[in-house]
């Protein structure tokens, strides 16, 4: 009798123990999606300093931000070269950059202003969590979800940080790395004021977090703040040549002229010959799968190549892995169905060194008169690129 009470008693603590278990990760999402709802209603946002702890060692990272919605805002990183700035004013993208030779600064485009705040995405970084949140995107779906999938949700202890009493939510994530993101949410006004990241490569154990200073909640923040102004010995330069300057790619690749021959066999041993897509609108992605950024930007192809393949745009991969076989595994996995060329081949090989890519991802949109069409267009600027070059006119 008393063995049947105790298995009896047994299963009565685990039934308790699960139901405890899925009340507090309801309690944890529900924390979470309120945090996620904050900050997608904010009108303006800024952070002062972080301080970024990498295993044990704290260093003050210097990374200032100000929003402002729709899809202004200002990014201010210190480095001992000097500032790198990032502003936008809704319609142009200034980056400058002292750690680059030559000093230059860029302008590029926004994405359209029908995307509203989820255009601050396009140039804040692929490790900004705050950037996605506050355009209100779901940072853990395609195709935001870089940091990979959430597998699961639970409440930590809570804690106080530079004075706010803080929910600690825990998020396992669906990633090789078995990563664990913990997010310090303000108990009273659902901000993030810490993010805490635990990684496990193998037999080797990472962790690190980032520690938001002076965090507030829709302060007043004056339009002049997004206003970018060089300092008087930089000078603009255009993306192309930028590029080329700093030995990214070839000079022989800038938008209206014919790009160079690229020639290959797929995986599947098919021949490749970009000759032989004339009439065609062609995006050669330059990408590795080591290349975290490279994955981030997959979901961004694979929607437009399932959106205008029938229309008639063709994608090339060509890929840098080092390894076949790795390659092979992930386009099998991710179901890339556009052809890819293993870059360590032979042919591959000298058809790169045309184009001498050497920072990817890299992009190449060439038109249907063969002629470039679009140097290096990514994320949320590919779909308006590819939608002007299948407009244009077949060559007669």
């Amino acid at each position: 009798m008393k063995k049947i009470f105790a298995v009896f008693a047994l299963a009565l603590m685990t039934i308790a123990a699960h139901a405890q278990t899925g009340k507090n990760a309801a309690e944890a999402r529900r924390i979470f999606d309120e945090m996620r709802a904050t900050y997608s209603r904010l009108e303006t946002f800024s952070h002062g300093h972080s301080i970024l702890e990498v295993d044990g060692k704290k260093t003050i990272f210097g990374n200032q931000f100000a929003f402002r919605a729709p899809n202004l805002f200002l990014e201010v990183r210190h480095q001992p070269e000097g500032d790198q700035i990032g502003v936008s004013n809704g319609r142009t993208y200034y980056r400058y950059d002292p750690a680059y030779s030559k000093v230059p600064y860029l302008a590029l485009p926004m994405p359209p202003a029908k995307l509203g705040r989820i255009g601050i995405v396009q140039y804040t970084g692929v490790g900004n969590d705050l950037a996605l949140f506050l355009a209100g995107v779901d940072s853990f779906a395609p195709p935001w979800g870089w940091a990979g999938a959430a597998l699961s949700y639970s409440l930590g202890q809570p804690t106080k940080i530079n004075g706010v009493m803080t929910d600690a939510v825990v998020v396992r994530l669906d990633r090789a790395d078995k990563a664990v993101n913990t997010y310090f949410i303000g108990q009273k006004d659902r901000l993030i004021y810490r993010i805490a990241t635990t990684r496990q490569d193998g037999k080797k154990f990472s962790r690190y977090s980032m520690t938001y200073l002076n965090v507030r909640a829709n302060p007043q923040i004056p339009l002049a703040t997004f206003v970018f102004t060089p300092p008087p010995y930089a000078r603009r330069t255009k993306l192309e040549e930028f590029y080329n300057e700093q030995k990214f790619v070839s000079k022989d690749v800038r938008v209206g002229e014919f790009p160079p021959p690229l020639s290959g066999t797929d995986l599947n041993g098919n021949a490749i010959d970009l000759k032989n897509y004339k009439g065609k609108v062609v995006l050669l992605d330059f990408w590795a799968t080591w290349c975290s950024p490279c994955v981030v930007e997959l979901p961004f192809v694979q929607a437009v190549y399932d959106k205008f393949h029938d229309q008639g745009l063709e994608i090339i991969g060509i890929s840098l892995d080092g390894k076949r076989e790795v390659l092979e595994k992930f386009v099998h996995e991710k179901d890339v169905t556009w052809p890819q060329i293993f870059g360590r081949e032979q042919k591959a090989a000298k058809s790169d060194k045309r184009y001498n890519v050497r920072a990817i991802p890299f992009t190449v949109l060439i038109g249907r008169d063969g002629k470039i069409a679009a140097f290096n267009p990514r994320r949320l600027l590919l779909e308006p690129a590819i939608e002007k070059a299948l407009a244009a006119p077949l060559p007669e």
